[in-house]
């Protein structure tokens, strides 16, 4: 009896150690699960130190990118202008008389030549490369020649400076600018005029041209020195339309003794 009283403590106690040895393991794995847990967390930031780190790294190089080997700052490319540094600007009343065929005095009123100033102005167009401008009065001259003769008159007592209708965008890009009109009473018609006085001219070169019937004031080209002193004035081409009508080969002939060609882009 002592015997089997023996033996069953024996076996509660092999129970009873089974029992401990299984709750150990398991609190061993929650042990290690919770271990690797908080170890995950406390790499968690490590992790987007490290991806910070690396946005950081990335913006280094990209603002690197913008600067040379000196370490001073690019300054971004601007791209050339590529359009020409020539401007011919004419004033012309064709549109107006084209309708009057009879051939104008410029003795002792204004001289309109229809079409000869628009002509050379897209010859020299045709040879320079150069834009092509207008000047044209806000108040329209009128269509009958008398009634233009005594305006023009009447704005040269006055010393008046008509309105345009339009301008020159961008005047700075323009080098050389031809400008052409027909002579009115010997001298140029005051819308010229106001073209020069709107403009700055420094650094330029302008280059006349004009169409007359034998009456030009001596002093037509210094007039222009007084409007726009600071630019350089070149010879111009006055034609005498009783003698002449302008050609390509004349006006070729007068370009290439400017020795501006080489200038146009």
């Amino acid at each position: 009896m002592e015997k089997f009283g023996s033996i069953a403590l024996a076996l509660a106690l092999c129970i009873s150690l089974l029992s401990g040895c299984s709750s150990s393991q398991e609190e061993s794995i929650d042990s290690v699960a919770t271990s690797t847990a908080r170890s995950e967390q406390t790499q968690q930031p490590d992790d987007n130190k490290k991806s910070n780190q690396e946005i950081a790294t990335s913006d280094e190089n990209e603002s690197q990118l913008l600067e040379d080997d000196g370490g001073t700052e690019l300054e971004p490319e601007i791209p050339e202008d590529t359009g020409p540094n020539v401007l011919v600007a004419y004033f012309s009343q064709y549109a107006f008389l084209k309708d009057n065929a009879r051939a104008v005095d410029g003795v002792s009123s204004a001289s309109i030549v229809p079409g000869d100033v628009e002509r050379i102005a897209g010859m020299i167009q045709d040879n320079t490369e150069a834009d092509l401008f207008q000047i044209i009065a806000a108040d329209p001259y009128p269509a009958d020649y008398d009634d233009t003769a005594e305006r023009a008159r009447q704005e040269m007592n006055e010393n008046a400076r008509p309105s345009l209708t339009q301008s020159v965008e961008s005047m700075d890009r323009y080098d050389v600018v031809y400008l052409g009109y027909p002579v009115w009473g010997g001298s140029f018609p005051l819308p010229v005029a106001t073209f020069l006085e709107s403009y700055d001219f420094s650094g330029k070169t302008i280059v006349p041209f004009c169409t007359h019937e034998g009456f030009v004031s001596e002093d037509i080209w210094e007039q222009f020195e007084i409007m726009a002193p600071e630019a350089e004035l070149l010879e111009g081409y006055a034609i005498n339309l009783l003698n002449s009508r302008p050609s390509a080969e004349s006006i070729m002939d007068w370009l290439n003794s400017l020795g501006l060609l080489e200038t146009a882009d």
